[in-house]
C-alpha cells in the first residue's frame, strides 16, 4: 500500500511542472481509492459553476465523444447548488454528494446526474476545496461507479492522505505556468536579437539558447555543447578562458547571459555588464 501510495503521490508532483500530467496524476488517485473518475476545476464566485482545470479519462472520453460539450453547455448549471456548498467547505475536508444540500433521491433523478452515470460510469461523488483565494478556489470531485452505493469512511479517509500534495502540486503548478509564459516571452524578444545568446546557470549548463545560438550550434564549426550542455570551443585556450568569464560572470550575477557573434570571434561579449 505504501508504494502505490508512493507512486500516487509521485504523479501528482510530475503535474505541477507538466499541465498534461495531471490526466494521470488523477487516473492514477482514482484507481487507488476504487473511484471511476475525477475533475480538477476552477469556481470563480459569483460567476457559472466551474471552468475545468484537469480531467480524468472518464471525462476525456466524453470530450472526445462531444458529450461533454452537451453536458457543460446544458446540464453543469445543475451543479452550482454543490458548489456553493463546496466553497463553504473548511480546506481538508472531504464531503459525500447526498450531504451536499441536495437529497440522495433528488440527485439520482437529475438530468446531470443520469447523463454521467449512462456517459461516464459513475454516480455517486465525493468533493473537497483545495485552497483559499479571494474569488475563487481550485476544487475536486471524485466519482464512484454505480454500484457503490455509499462511498465508504475508510475510501474518505485514504482519499484524505492525498489532500495536502494535490493542494501543494496546483499551487506549484499554477507558478510554473506563470514562469513558462514568461519564459516564452523573453525567449520570442530573444529571438528577434540576431546575435547567439545563451543563458546559463552558475556552473555554465546551457538553460536557454536563442535561435540564432541554435543555428551556430548546428554549423558545428568550432563551438559546440559537451553532455553537461555546456558550452565547448574547439580552440583550448579559448574555452579555458570562457571558463574564467562563466566564474567571473557567476560571482555577478546568476544566472548569467552570454552572447556570441556568428564569427565565434574570441573574446565572447557579454551584454551583462
Amino acid at each position: 500500500m505504501k508504494h502505490i501510495h508512493s507512486e500516487t503521490i509521485e504523479k501528482i508532483y510530475d503535474a505541477a511542472v507538466k499541465q498534461s500530467e495531471w490526466q494521470f496524476a488523477i487516473d492514477n488517485l482514482v484507481r487507488q481509492v476504487g473511484a471511476s473518475s475525477g475533475a480538477l476545476l476552477v469556481r470563480e464566485l459569483g460567476s457559472a459553476p466551474y471552468s475545468v482545470n484537469a480531467l480524468s479519462s472518464a471525462y476525456l472520453n466524453m470530450i472526445q465523444s462531444g458529450k461533454a460539450q452537451y453536458y457543460l453547455e446544458n446540464l453543469s448549471r445543475y451543479e452550482a447548488v454543490q458548489w456553493d456548498f463546496i466553497g463553504r467547505m473548511k480546506i481538508g475536508e472531504i464531503e459525500r454528494d447526498e450531504n451536499m444540500g441536495v437529497e440522495k433521491e433528488v440527485l439520482d433523478q437529475r438530468e446531470d446526474y443520469i447523463f454521467l452515470k449512462e456517459n461516464a460510469g459513475m454516480q455517486r461523488r465525493l468533493a473537497f476545496r483545495l485552497n483559499e483565494n479571494r474569488g475563487w478556489f481550485d476544487g475536486m470531485t471524485i466519482g464512484f461507479p454505480p454500484h457503490v452505493g455509499r462511498i465508504s469512511g475508510a475510501k474518505i479517509a485514504e482519499l484524505s492522505l492525498f489532500l495536502p500534495h494535490l493542494a501543494k502540486s496546483v499551487e506549484l503548478s499554477r507558478t510554473f505556468r506563470i514562469l513558462q509564459e514568461r519564459y516564452g516571452a523573453v525567449l520570442a524578444v530573444l529571438d528577434k536579437v540576431k546575435i547567439g545568446l545563451f543563458l546559463s546557470l552558475e556552473n555554465g549548463e546551457i538553460i536557454v539558447a536563442n535561435s540564432e545560438a541554435q543555428r551556430i550550434l548546428a554549423l558545428q564549426d568550432g563551438l559546440t555543447l559537451t553532455s553537461g550542455n555546456q558550452l565547448l570551443l574547439r580552440d583550448s585556450d579559448q574555452s579555458a578562458q570562457l571558463k574564467s568569464h562563466e566564474r567571473r560572470r557567476a560571482k555577478l550575477t546568476p544566472p548569467s547571459m552570454y552572447c556570441s557573434c556568428s564569427a565565434l570571434r574570441w573574446p565572447i561579449r557579454s551584454w551583462l555588464k
